[in-house]
C-alpha cells in the first residue's frame, strides 16, 4: 500500500535537494564568471613563458656542461641552482569540498597511474586528494597541504606549497583544466623548465643565446618569480575546471530530481486513486450491511 505521508516526505526531501543543487550551481557560475576570463587570458601567456623557461634552462645546462668539459667548473652541483636537491616531485591539486562532478576522480586516477611509473616525491593539495590517496591503499609517503579558500587565491595562499616544492629540480603538477563548459580534462604540466617528451626539436637544437644581464641571474628569476606564477596558474586552472564540473554535475542532478519528482507525482496520484477506491468500497460495504439489516 502506498503511504501518502512517505510520498510527501520524499517530495519535500527532493525539493530540499533541488534547492541545494540550484544554490551550488548559482555559486559556481558566479565563481566561474569571476575567474574564467582571467584564466583563459593568461593561459597562452604562461604557456609561452614556460617555453622560454625551457629554453633558458636548456641553454644554462649546455653552458655548464661545456665549462665542465673544459674543466672550468669542477663541481657538477653547479648544475643545480638555489640548493635544489636533484629530485622530482609530483603534485596533485584537488579540493577540500565534494560535489565537483567526476573531475577529481578522473584527475586522481591519472595521477595514480603516472606516479606508479616514476620515482618522485609526492605532494597532495586538498582533503579530497588525501582521502582518495589513503583509501587507495598506496603507502608511499607524501606531504599534505590544505588551501582553505576555494577562490581568490593569491601567491601568499600558495607560499607554503611553493616554498616546499622549490627545492626540487623537476616539478610536475597534476590538475584539472577547463576546455569547454562540458569538457574538463585531467592534465599534467611540468613547471620546472624541463624538456618534455614530444617537445619541439627547435628547443633542443638551439644551443646558444646571448643573455643580458647574465644567464644565471635570468634563470634564478625564472626559478623564483616565474616558477611561482606558473604554479599559481595551475591552481587557477584547477579551480575553473572544478567550478565548471560542479555546474555540469548540478545540472545532471537537477535532471534526475525532475524525473524523480514526476515519478513521485505519479505515485501520489496512484495513491489517491487507491484511497478513493478503498473509501468507495467502504461506502458500498456499509450500504450493503444496512440493506442486509432490514431484510
Amino acid at each position: 500500500m502506498l503511504n501518502k505521508n512517505i510520498l510527501k516526505s520524499d517530495g519535500n526531501f527532493l525539493k530540499d535537494i533541488r534547492n541545494l543543487c540550484i544554490s551550488y550551481e548559482q555559486i559556481s557560475v558566479m565563481r566561474m564568471r569571476k575567474i574564467k576570463d582571467a584564466v583563459l587570458y593568461t593561459r597562452n601567456f604562461y604557456s609561452q613563458l614556460a617555453q622560454v623557461y625551457v629554453q633558458v634552462k636548456n641553454t644554462y645546462t649546455n653552458q655548464v656542461m661545456t665549462l665542465i668539459k673544459k674543466n672550468k667548473i669542477k663541481d657538477p652541483k653547479k648544475m643545480l641552482l638555489l640548493g635544489k636537491n636533484d629530485k622530482s616531485v609530483s603534485i596533485l591539486i584537488t579540493a577540500n569540498n565534494k560535489l565537483y562532478g567526476d573531475i577529481i576522480d578522473r584527475l586522481y586516477q591519472s595521477f595514480r597511474e603516472e606516479i606508479g611509473k616514476k620515482d618522485s616525491d609526492l605532494v597532495i593539495v586538498g582533503s579530497l586528494g588525501k582521502e582518495l590517496y589513503e583509501s587507495s591503499g598506496m603507502n608511499r609517503p607524501y606531504k599534505y597541504f590544505e588551501i582553505t579558500r576555494e577562490d581568490n587565491l593569491t601567491l601568499a595562499d600558495l607560499k607554503p606549497i611553493v616554498s616546499h616544492i622549490a627545492q626540487y629540480s623537476r616539478i610536475n603538477v597534476y590538475f584539472g583544466r577547463y576546455e569547454t563548459f562540458f569538457n574538463q580534462i585531467p592534465l599534467m604540466e611540468n613547471i620546472s623548465g624541463d624538456i618534455r617528451v614530444g617537445e619541439d626539436d627547435e628547443i633542443i637544437k638551439k644551443k646558444f643565446y646571448y643573455f643580458e644581464p647574465d644567464l644565471e641571474k635570468i634563470l634564478l628569476f625564472f626559478e623564483t618569480q616565474i616558477f611561482a606564477n606558473l604554479f599559481k596558474q595551475t591552481a587557477y586552472e584547477s579551480q575553473l575546471a572544478r567550478f565548471a564540473s560542479r555546474v555540469q554535475a548540478m545540472e545532471e542532478a537537477l535532471s534526475t530530481i525532475e524525473k524523480e519528482e514526476k515519478e513521485l507525482a505519479f505515485q501520489a496520484r496512484k495513491a489517491n486513486i487507491l484511497i478513493e477506491d478503498r473509501k468507495q468500497r467502504e461506502r458500498v460495504k456499509q450500504i450493503y450491511f444496512k440493506m442486509k439489516k432490514y431484510d
